[in-house]
């Protein structure tokens, strides 16, 4: 800026403007949830980040940026499957903004000429779930082995959660959840009795003396772990039900 801000010339003006239209120019920052919508799917996100404004004295005042309001939430997956889990306030996201309005396809679903000529602001954007800090309000919840895919489940509202594999096509739904003492207990009472079956039917005689049965029926155990990993290892399987056969 020239040493009299009044009369500033040509390049501080240009230069001026060009920070005033960057200053509300939006790509990807970091925010955490305040609302979600379960129905459609939509979050309320205060952005982590705040901005320097320039005041009419040129003093600088440090101010929140606004909220992205009903921004759609990036599940992965498509039409054929997808991974989703709860949402809840406070949950920090990477909200994107994206390069055109999407206000008409956000309702119709189907290719529309944008609703305005908005680029890149905080009323148009998506909300991919994840994101950690170092510290404080984001930082990563679970730790990520090396040594191991893990797919992490904890809890919601203080409910722990199960893992759920869902098919439309099959008969029920399967819940899964190796952390829970209570699955894995109820699968132990099932494996120990089956177990004790299998131990009856291999011991069994006919009647004549000195002869007993091959043992013909093998028991069930748990998976041994390979070199290297650790436990806790072997948790329970439980098989999704086949797709219904196609009718037509």
């Amino acid at each position: 800026m020239s040493d009299d801000d009044r009369n500033p010339d040509l390049g501080d003006v240009i230069d001026l403007y060009i920070e005033h239209a960057l200053s509300g120019f939006f790509t990807a920052q970091f925010g955490y949830v305040t609302r979600y919508d379960e129905v459609k799917q939509v979050v309320d996100v205060q952005p982590y980040n705040k901005r320097t404004i320039i005041k009419g004295d040129g003093s600088e005042e440090i101010e929140r940026l606004p909220q992205a309001v009903n921004a759609p939430v990036i599940f992965p997956g498509n039409r054929a499957g997808r991974l989703t889990s709860p949402v809840a306030n406070g949950d920090t996201v990477l909200l994107v903004s994206l390069s055109s309005s999407i206000s008409r396809w956000l309702v119709s679903g189907v290719e529309a000429a944008p609703e305005n000529f908005r680029q890149n602001t905080l009323s148009d954007c998506v909300a991919f779930i994840g994101g950690q800090s170092w510290a404080g309000r984001a930082k990563a919840p679970t730790t990520a082995p090396l040594d191991a895919t893990v797919l992490h489940v904890g809890s919601y509202k203080g409910t722990e959660l199960p893992l759920k594999l869902v098919s439309p096509l099959a008969a029920s739904r399967v819940a899964v959840n190796s952390e829970s003492a209570a699955i894995a207990a109820k699968l132990n009472a099932l494996i120990a009795v089956v177990n004790t079956l299998v131990t009856q039917y291999n011991s069994h005689s006919h009647g004549v003396s000195g002869v007993t049965a091959s043992p013909v029926v093998p028991g069930m155990q748990a998976d041994s772990p390979p070199s290297g990993i650790a436990a806790p290892y072997g948790s329970a399987r439980v098989l999704v039900p086949d797709p219904a056969p196609d009718a037509t």
